[in-house]
């Protein structure tokens, strides 16, 4: 009898503790995710932090977090990865225990492979020392990650083998070439020291740089059509990605050599509002830029030429205009021919070969790998 009596009181003693546990295991308590930085670039490694804090007595003897992480973003471990019901997702799962009054502190590596604005969501499972109470909790703040493109050297995006009109005039177009340069200028606060013609500058008593063959106070502006056909909405997503990849590599250089950049798309941009930014040589420009790189998506709000007709007579002078595009296209011609008209500098970058030449020495086409 007493057995019986001991039994019951201990089965009465876990049912009063599971119930205490389950009204009281999600109070005063906080789960809090972040990066130390949560833009990042391709290939490069970002630190997740998950910080939780227990602002009650009671103890979470089992405290498991689940991370639901896109299949492009690596763990420095792979094998921790856990596969669910979901082909973009993995689960990442953390299990620690939450003592009382305790702050804990966790991280973990991430690597990114692809660029992208990503999202991390988290569930939490509080579970009673028995093991026989089991609370899920959903993580109210889930976080950003914005991966960047990676820039490469501009030799290597451009594919000289096709190319047919003058690839190193292209490339003195879009990037000053310290070869070339057709004379002296003034100096001013933001040229770079190396660029100073120290033969001027003796002769005339002040300081004067070298005037690339470039043109006068150049700039530059970008733009990406997403669509892969001229007459159909259609998508490839390796020439959207390499278009991508390209065009960050052409905002890099032009960051680097001072050159005001801007860029446009008719690219559909996933927490992205704004479609163009014009010509500008200020970090936050560049900035920007890389964020609506980052945030394209494989789909169009727009065709190019309701894009192009609504922005076209916003250039600034001095543009050189930079279109890439998947192939030629007859209105591609024409505006070409239009900016000439307007002694705008054309660069066209296609991503599929075309027999079409612009005989305008205005205008260069060239391709892109």
């Amino acid at each position: 009898m007493i057995e019986f009596l001991l039994i019951l009181a201990v089965l009465l003693i876990v049912f009063i503790l599971n119930k205490y546990f389950k009204a009281f295991c999600a109070s005063k308590l906080k789960i809090k995710l972040y990066f130390d930085d949560n833009k990042t670039t391709e290939q490069e490694e970002v630190k997740l932090n998950i910080e939780l804090i227990n602002r009650k007595f009671l103890i979470i003897p089992i405290f498991k977090i689940n991370l639901f992480i896109n299949k492009n973003i690596e763990l420095e471990d792979e094998s921790l990865k856990e596969d669910f019901d979901n082909e973009d997702f993995y689960t990442y799962t953390v299990v620690t225990s939450l003592l009382s009054y305790q702050r804990l502190k966790k991280s973990i590596i991430l690597k990114p492979i692809k660029r992208g604005y990503y999202t991390i969501a988290a569930n939490v499972t509080l579970i009673d020392i028995f093991g026989f109470t089991k609370v899920t909790l959903a993580v109210n703040n889930e976080i950003e990650l914005f991966v960047t493109p990676k820039p490469k050297k501009i030799d290597e995006c451009i594919n000289d083998s096709t190319s047919m009109q003058g690839n190193s005039l292209v490339k003195r177009w879009i990037a000053p070439d310290p070869i070339f340069y057709s004379g002296v200028r003034p100096y001013n606060t933001h040229d770079s020291f190396k660029d100073i013609d120290w033969k001027a500058t003796a002769k005339l008593g002040e300081f004067y740089v070298k005037k690339y063959d470039f043109t006068s106070d150049p700039s530059i502006m970008i733009f990406i059509d997403v669509f892969s056909g001229s007459e159909t909405k259609t998508y490839d997503e390796i020439y959207i990605e390499k278009a991508i990849s390209f065009a960050a590599s052409l905002v890099n250089n032009a960051y680097k050599n001072k050159i005001p950049v801007g860029f446009g798309t008719n690219s559909y941009m996933k927490h992205y509002v704004k479609n163009i930014v014009f010509p500008d040589m200020s970090l936050n420009n560049i900035i920007l830029i890389n964020d609506m790189l980052t945030c394209m998506e494989y789909k169009s709000f727009d065709t190019f030429k309701n894009t192009m007709d609504k922005y076209i007579r916003s250039f600034m002078d001095n543009n050189i205009i930079v279109f890439i595009k998947y192939e030629m296209s007859r209105y591609l011609y024409n505006i070409a021919r239009f900016l000439s008209s307007k002694n705008y500098k054309v660069c066209i970058f296609l991503y599929k070969n075309s027999d079409v030449q612009l005989n305008d020495k205005n205008i260069r086409i060239s391709y892109f790998k």
